[in-house]
């Protein structure tokens, strides 16, 4: 994890925002897209991998109720793929650490 506040990795971002575009979150989908585009963090001089986008990190600079609809959103993902008998799947698990890394925002806090 990122020692930085407000700061989550690319594979958080796509995977939140794939998940908004099936719920129809255009205004969330938009707010990610600038943060893709202008709040990348820049990689370490000797970083081994400089062009790999799956090691970029981004700041996050949203509002604590757009955080809130992002972190519902994983919550109420974790629950509807929970097992029959509410036990924990491979998917619920996935949105579960998702919902984690977005609760844990400094600026959500």
């Amino acid at each position: 994890m990122n020692k930085e506040k407000n700061i989550l990795s690319s594979e958080v971002i796509i995977e939140t925002r794939k998940q908004l575009v099936n719920i129809n979150s255009n205004e969330l989908v938009k707010e990610l897209d600038r943060i893709i585009t202008n709040n990348k963090v820049g990689k370490p001089d000797l970083h081994n991998n400089p062009t790999n986008q799956k090691t970029d990190y981004y700041k996050i600079d949203l509002q604590t109720d757009q955080i809130e609809i992002i972190v519902m959103m994983f919550g109420n993902l974790e629950v509807y793929n929970l097992g029959h008998n509410y036990e924990s799947t491979e998917l619920a698990i996935k949105f579960a650490n998702l919902l984690d890394k977005w609760n844990e925002l400094h600026c959500y806090r």
